[in-house]
């Protein structure tokens, strides 16, 4: 499985939901690839921020109904 899809499932709801962006980083580190793939996602909006404190995490974008 690729790096991507493993950050990506790591932040399901049903799997925790959203997390820091050093645990994604370190999630990134730990299969592979480097701090580009999480700059990668949410340059491709795959990833977005919830909150705009210093401790804000960052998850999967809300479904619009």
């Amino acid at each position: 499985m690729k790096a991507e899809a493993r950050v990506l499932r790591v932040v399901k709801p049903e799997n925790g939901g959203p997390r820091k962006r050093s645990v994604l980083d370190a999630l990134a580190r730990r299969y592979g690839e480097g701090y580009y793939l999480i700059d990668y996602l949410i340059a491709a909006r795959r990833l977005v921020r919830y909150g705009r404190s210093r401790g804000a995490t960052w998850g999967l974008p809300r479904v619009r109904a």
